[in-house]
């Protein structure tokens, strides 16, 4: 969504924002905060993404900035974010029409729909939490049709969400990142239950999440070898 992000001293520019729940840092583009003069300590941002992989930014700087919603109905306390080189990809254009689905009639965003060419693609801020659930407000604006496009409610406008084909008749793509093994499945079973089911590791995992270790108990409690036992 577009928002104002307002440096102390009041200088201002429009920024492409995102929420996003499962991050726990706050994040500005460092192009974005070099432009409004923002400045503080020098920091190194690690950054550990799916996968447990960990991205290491030197030189980078805890700043503080204000959001401001378009309308001027609301502005943010001072948040704190880190710069960063880059934030993610460019969003995709959303070409659709929001006036062709009746529960996104007269529903004004804060960017225009459909998009074109010259839109601005470049994310500059991404908010995490605890700040970004408390930019929600309400609940969001659904159709008839569970698969449909909603309208989450923020503080700093309304803003789609959901799955936006950037084309109409193409189904969207999710994509999403893993840390993959290039060991044959067999091996794979294999070691896990003869290194840890026959009781090589009988001892409890204390890296295991309580959930993780009740499965495993039951697992071992469960399942039938081979012999019978």
């Amino acid at each position: 969504m577009k928002a104002y992000i307002i440096a102390p001293d009041g200088l201002r520019q429009t920024a492409q924002v995102i929420l996003d729940s499962w991050s726990e840092v706050n994040l500005i583009r460092k192009d974005t905060a070099d432009e409004l003069g923002l400045n503080g300590k020098e920091c190194t941002l690690q950054v550990v993404t799916s996968g447990n992989k960990m991205q290491e930014f030197c030189h980078q700087k805890q700043v503080r900035f204000q959001l401001e919603s378009l309308d001027g109905h609301y502005r943010s306390h001072m948040i704190t974010a880190s710069t960063a080189p880059e934030i993610t990809g460019p969003i995709c254009l959303i070409t659709l029409n929001p006036q062709c689905y009746p529960h996104l009639k007269d529903i004004i965003f804060t960017e225009a729909y459909p998009m074109s060419e010259s839109t601005e693609t470049t994310v500059d801020i991404m908010v995490g939490e605890p700040l970004s659930s408390d930019l929600l407000i309400g609940s969001p604006i659904k159709g008839k049709d569970m698969n449909e496009l909603v309208v989450q409610k923020t503080k700093l406008g309304l803003c789609l969400a959901g799955a936006v084909p950037s084309v109409l008749d193409t189904v969207p793509h999710v994509y999403y990142s893993c840390q993959t093994s290039l060991l044959p499945m067999e091996q794979f079973l294999q070691k896990f239950w003869d290194l840890d089911h026959i009781g090589i590791h009988t001892q409890r995992n204390e890296n295991l999440k309580m959930e993780e270790d009740l499965a495993m108990q039951k697992a071992r409690a469960l399942t039938i070898k081979e012999d019978g036992h």
